[in-house]
């Protein structure tokens, strides 16, 4: 599929977020039309860049994980040292 760009870890999250998506036809139809950014920005992975966005969009949007998501993930930005895989599954 053209979406991939060659990349196998397109195909992974792609069917990952189908497989967990209660309404799997809807899940496939957003992958397929998910539109482009239009930012200005050329980036190398445009088609990887626009599924992790509709995964992060449908798991985190206006929910309560959205505060929980930003807070891990500004700690790991934030931080110096890298973080254990213990660590952040204590998160």
């Amino acid at each position: 599929m053209a979406k991939a760009e060659g990349l196998f870890i397109w195909v992974i999250v792609a069917l990952e977020f189908i497989r967990t998506n209660v309404n799997k036809e809807e899940a496939m139809q957003k992958i397929i039309t998910a539109q482009k950014d239009d930012n200005g920005m050329d980036h190398p992975h445009g088609e990887l860049d626009k599924l992790y966005k509709l995964v992060l969009d449908k798991h985190f949007s206006g929910t309560s994980n959205e505060r929980c998501f930003r807070e891990v993930t500004e700690f790991i930005v934030a931080v110096i040292e890298p973080i254990s895989s213990l660590a952040l599954k204590q998160m």
